[in-house]
């Protein structure tokens, strides 16, 4: 498992329109599986879920991204998972790392910063 956490201001809804474009616009075999919006405690979050196909890994991947927003900030949650070759190694070939850093690389460009 890969977890990035980076953190930017703005529209929670809008981020999370931006990040399912952009991930979706960075891999052919790369689909939505879910996501939601909720409000609660003060705070409001966005969860979507990605899943892929990663040639190189022979397997399939997902991205779990989590978006706090509380008082303007808005961190996020990356994890990659799911890359691990056969039962016993779970050698991943940084297919994990490689896809959290796609869901990283899109909200940098929204303006976001690793933590």
């Amino acid at each position: 498992m890969a977890t990035i956490v980076p953190r930017g201001r703005g529209d929670l809804s809008r981020l999370a329109d931006g990040l399912l474009e952009g991930v979706l616009a960075k891999g052919m075999s790369c689909e939505l599986v879910e996501q939601t919006e909720r409000t609660g405690g003060g705070a409001r979050f966005a969860f979507l879920v990605f899943e892929k196909f990663f040639f190189r890994a022979s397997n399939r991947l997902s991205l779990s991204a989590l978006l706090i927003e509380q008082g303007g900030l808005i961190d996020a949650t990356l994890v990659g998972a799911g890359g691990g070759q056969g039962p016993l190694l779970r050698f991943d070939w940084g297919s994990e790392e490689n896809f959290a850093g796609v869901g990283a690389e899109v909200l940098e460009g929204l303006g976001f910063t690793r933590v």
